[in-house]
């Protein structure tokens, strides 16, 4: 377009004052179209990227839940449980093993 303008200059064809401004707001048109395909681009670009971070950190958080639900925590119920039942066992009496208690059969 340009070459043209000039060219048109130089045989002394002159434009309009209306054309000029026009002819430039074309330019500028078609540049600003460019701009907005590469950012759309670009936009579309980090969207996929986007979702694809959201899919690797839900993926991290699942790994983390059955890490913790494999794991037994200090609070866990199965863990207390398990000291109840221990602490219900009751053991014989005690006095039989005393040492006043055994007899010595061989005086």
């Amino acid at each position: 377009m340009m070459l043209r303008d000039n060219r048109e200059i130089e045989r002394g064809e002159e434009h309009s004052s209306e054309e000029v401004p026009y002819k430039e707001m074309e330019i500028t048109f078609v540049r600003a179209q460019i701009f907005k395909s590469h950012e759309a681009k670009m936009a579309r670009f980090l969207n996929c990227l986007n979702r694809d971070i959201q899919d690797i950190d839900k993926e991290r958080r699942e790994e983390k839940l059955l890490r913790r639900e494999k794991t037994p925590n200090k609070g866990n119920a199965l863990a207390k449980g398990y000291k109840e039942e221990v602490s219900k066992v009751k053991y014989p009496n005690t006095d039989i093993h005393k040492s006043s208690n055994i007899k010595c059969f061989k005086c």
